[in-house]
């Protein structure tokens, strides 16, 4: 992966979690730390499994915050197949302000992440029959929804794979410089 300028190895807030697997002769279950849950929300308003259509790789969903009274906190985890994560700084009082981060998440590695209010958020399918869990501390909104361009050339933002599948709103979501118009903090 080429580096930019504009990404980052980390931001602040963002926290890559390794969850608790426990194995025997029937199977598996990988847990969530509660101390983990506890640390990072004062609530948990949603919780969302999102499952990759038609087995396709290459899909982009992204890069998507809420704000103002809908700031939201989310935990992310890939529990099939694997994704590559992108988060970016919107808060403008933050040292890595308009900067990104990306990592992979991949359910045999049992990671996942916390995301804090003000980062914006997207992924981009690495794998067939992919299934990410998210867990949200406030309801969708989409009148505070802000939805900024994963292509935007500002951002130099590479996917390692083609895009193979965007939605419409994401394809016409604003740039970085014209989200910062509509995000507050």
């Amino acid at each position: 992966m080429t580096f930019s300028p504009n990404r980052v190895d980390s931001i602040h807030g963002i926290k890559i979690i390794n969850n608790i697997d426990y194995r025997d002769d029937r199977g598996e279950i990988s847990k969530i730390p509660n101390k983990v849950l506890k640390l990072f929300f004062k609530s948990v308003s949603q919780i969302n499994i999102l499952i990759t259509k038609n087995n396709e790789i290459g899909i982009v969903r992204g890069l998507h915050a809420q704000y103002e009274k809908f700031d939201e906190s989310k935990y992310v985890m890939c529990i099939e197949g694997k994704i590559q994560e992108y988060f970016l700084d919107l808060r403008a009082d933050s040292k890595t302000f308009g900067k990104y981060m990306t990592i992979k998440l991949a359910a045999k590695d049992r990671k996942s992440v916390f995301i804090p209010p003000g980062i914006a958020h997207g992924y981009q399918t690495l794998e067939k029959k992919t299934t990410i869990l998210y867990v949200l501390s406030v309801d969708y909104d989409s009148r505070n929804q802000i939805r900024v361009n994963f292509f935007d050339k500002d951002l130099g933002i590479n996917l390692p794979l083609k895009p193979t599948k965007v939605s419409k709103k994401d394809l016409k979501s604003l740039s970085f410089k014209n989200s910062l118009k509509v995000f507050k903090e």
